[in-house]
């Protein structure tokens, strides 16, 4: 569906009421809801202001000035006057919806409520109570009647829970009371949106009147330049909104097609004119191309003689003034490239000389060059023997250390073994005296044994019958004291002779001690010797590895210079064949040296 520009100005006043018509209905919605909110903000404050008299005096209770009974009536009489508003009023029940404060009808004070509903089945007194004890702080919706009527309107309780007591206290407002103060706002509400709402319609006629008509007349002004009219004028021209900038514009467009129709005009005049010039050129340029062909065919033919090789043929004949700098440029030309040429054939000659001898050269030092290689290799040959003759000298030299160094350690171990021997000896000898001295020690108590069995045995013959078996006793003592003594000095003369032999066997190894000493002295000396030895054949062995790494670098070099003096002969002989080819190609051409000695030029084409 097409519009034009009025209608989507409408359609553009239309979305826009609309949308401040649903904006003014959600801010509407929003305020209910805040002043609803309001209202049971203010509700659950005054049920907490009648909780906060009942702990008062319960506190009063606890500390035993009043009696729980008087602290209880005391209590509902104070609840019970407090009010607000029209007809708000705050009641007490317990947690088994007996009533205990009600102020609307006291009567009822005492009545089980419990099963008490509205008209839409919510047993308000039951949900109350139970959301009290929880501490469930949620808002009660329900229908109750106002005092003094008998019709159920919609109402909002909160309620707060006083355990000491088992006592729920509650208040609630009737929600047609927040209806009757949304409804004072909404008359004010829609006496502010009212002049808005008109203030659009206002605008969007203003606009289709200075928008869509001044913009429908440049529509139709716009079609008649599409159709040549270039000699209209132009409306809106000069005003300073968008309109005027359009007009503008298209105004800028006509005189674009006037401007047009002068420039087309001009044109014809200028392609006349140019015709006519085109004509007398033509005519120059016949002149001119008579005068450019006798200069072509002069200069073709010069090239073709060049190509053939002439370089004494010259263009004599004289051009035109404007073509005459082109035939001296041509001989001059033609007069350097004899001399380059006379140049080159003379170099090329020099060229063939020396690169005979260049090669001649390259072949004796080629040939010297595989001499010397073969010298190196067979130097190098023979100090590889020499390396690893010096080598092997090295490694027994090493081999001979190691051996040496072993018995060497022997040697210090067997000294350590004698002298731990000698030491194991003398203390056999002084165990040998201390023995010694315990079997004098074992004979004096052999003899002092006999003493006194031999005073025992007097005394038991003394002593008669009495004493003879002490006797018998008396006399086996003096027996074995006898043969302690006997076997104490057999021991004292085994210790000694012991002892002396030990003595030899000690002087034998303290002189083999010594011997071994001497060898370890004797072996360290040739250790020395020996390791001077494999250090003085490893470092041969070194300097000739070095030697023949050097001797192996001097042969790869030489074998370089010899490949590089082949190289330099080839290059010599491919040089001597280029001038060989250069002159060939020199010869082609017709110098004056060629003419003076006779020869007839080569005219042939490369």
């Amino acid at each position: 569906m097409k519009l034009n520009v009025r209608h989507k100005l409408y359609l553009t006043a239309a979305i826009s009421l609309v949308g401040f018509v649903c904006l003014c209905a959600f801010a509407l919605h929003l305020l209910y809801r805040t002043m609803l909110a309001d209202r049971i903000a203010k509700t659950d404050l005054l049920a907490q202001m009648a909780r906060s008299v009942a702990a008062s005096i319960y506190q009063r209770e606890q500390a035993g000035q009043i009696s729980e009974a008087a602290a209880q009536a005391k209590a509902e009489r104070i609840i019970g006057q407090m009010s607000y508003g029209k007809d708000g009023y705050i009641f007490v029940n317990n947690s088994k919806a007996v009533r205990i404060v009600f102020p609307p009808n006291p009567k009822l004070v005492g009545q089980n409520t419990w099963n008490l509903h509205d008209p839409d089945g919510v047993y308000l007194n039951r949900v109350m109570e139970r959301r009290a004890v929880a501490g469930d702080h949620r808002p009660t919706f329900y229908r109750f009647p106002k005092p003094g009527s008998k019709t159920p309107v919609q109402k909002v309780a909160m309620v707060e829970y006083f355990a000491p007591w088992d006592w729920v206290i509650g208040t609630g407002i009737y929600l047609d009371d927040v209806q009757h103060d949304f409804d004072a706002l909404l008359w004010e509400f829609a006496a502010f949106a009212l002049p808005i709402l008109l203030l659009i319609f206002g605008v969007a006629f203003w606009l289709s009147r200075n928008i869509a008509l001044p913009l429908s007349a440049l529509a139709v002004q716009t079609g008649k330049l599409g159709t040549g009219a270039l000699d209209i004028t132009i409306d809106g021209v000069g005003r300073s909104d968008e309109i005027g900038t359009l007009a503008t514009a298209i105004d800028r467009f006509r005189l674009d097609g006037l401007e047009k129709r002068r420039l087309e005009a001009e044109a014809t005049e200028t392609r006349q004119l140019r015709e006519a010039e085109r004509a007398q050129q033509e005519s120059l340029r016949t002149a001119m191309n008579s005068q450019l062909g006798a200069v072509v065919s002069a200069v073709a033919g010069g090239l073709s003689r060049l190509a053939d090789g002439d370089l004494l043929h010259r263009i004599n004949t004289p051009f035109a003034a404007e073509y005459e700098k082109l035939r001296a440029d041509f001989n001059d030309a033609v007069t350097r490239l004899h001399a380059t040429m006379t140049d080159v054939s003379g170099a090329t000659n020099t060229i063939r000389a020396g690169s005979g001898q260049i090669a001649t050269a390259s072949d004796d030092m080629a040939r010297r060059a595989e001499q010397q290689a073969a010298n190196l290799e067979q130097t190098a040959a023979a100090l590889d023997q020499i390396t690893a003759t010096v080598r092997r000298t090295a490694e027994g030299a090493v081999q001979a250390r190691k051996l040496v160094q072993t018995a060497r350690d022997d040697s210090e171990r067997s000294g350590d073994v004698v002298g731990r021997a000698v030491d194991a000896m003398t203390g056999i000898v002084q165990s040998s005296t201390q023995i010694g001295n315990i079997t004098g020690v074992i004979d004096e108590i052999a003899f002092q044994t006999n003493l006194l069995a031999l005073n025992a045995g007097i005394e038991a013959a003394r002593a008669g019958d009495a004493g003879r078996g002490f006797a018998v006793v008396a006399s086996e003592v003096r027996a074995l004291a006898q043969r302690s003594a006997d076997a104490a000095k057999e021991i004292t003369s085994l210790i000694k002779m012991s002892g002396s032999q030990v003595k030899t066997g000690v002087e034998l190894v303290d002189e083999a001690g010594k011997t071994l000493n001497r060898i370890a002295t004797q072996v360290s000396t040739i250790d020395g010797i020996v390791a001077e030895i494999a250090a003085s054949a490893q470092e041969q062995s070194t300097g000739l590895s070095q030697i023949n790494t050097a001797i192996n670098a001097m042969d790869q070099a030489t074998q370089q210079n010899a490949a590089m003096v082949q190289q330099s002969t080839a290059a010599a002989s491919s040089l001597a064949g280029d001038s060989d080819h250069l002159s060939s190609l020199i010869a082609r051409f017709a110098l004056a040296e060629q003419t003076k000695s006779g020869r007839p030029p080569s005219l042939q084409r490369a």
